[in-house]
């Protein structure tokens, strides 16, 4: 393998290894690589283009539903306050009568 100097482009696909497992697998290796580069290239473009098509309203729409679901919640804790704060009264109510 020392002796083995590629000399033209066309020289590297030339196995140099007199083993060719070891060829093949690296070649192998080389193209998994080059598909995975290729991913990550095409994930980051794709993810560029959706911040850029988007009119970026997104962001304020879900600020929006999220101002919506605390709105939600705090009228139905102010509810369920509500009806404990009832539901004392007539107990009360109840051991007042039940006693006296």
């Amino acid at each position: 393998m020392r002796a083995w100097r590629p000399r033209r482009k066309r020289d590297l696909f030339v196995p140099g290894y007199d083993d060719r497992f070891t060829y093949y697998t690296q070649l192998f290796a080389l193209f998994i690589a080059a598909i995975g580069t290729v991913g990550v290239v095409l994930s980051i473009v794709q993810t560029a283009y959706a911040v850029i098509a988007t009119d970026d309203n997104s962001v304020e729409m879900a600020v929006a539903s999220v101002e919506t679901a605390v709105n939600n919640v705090y009228i139905q804790m102010g509810a369920l306050l509500n009806v404990s704060q009832e539901i004392l009264l007539a107990l009360r109510d109840l051991r007042s009568n039940g006693t006296g």
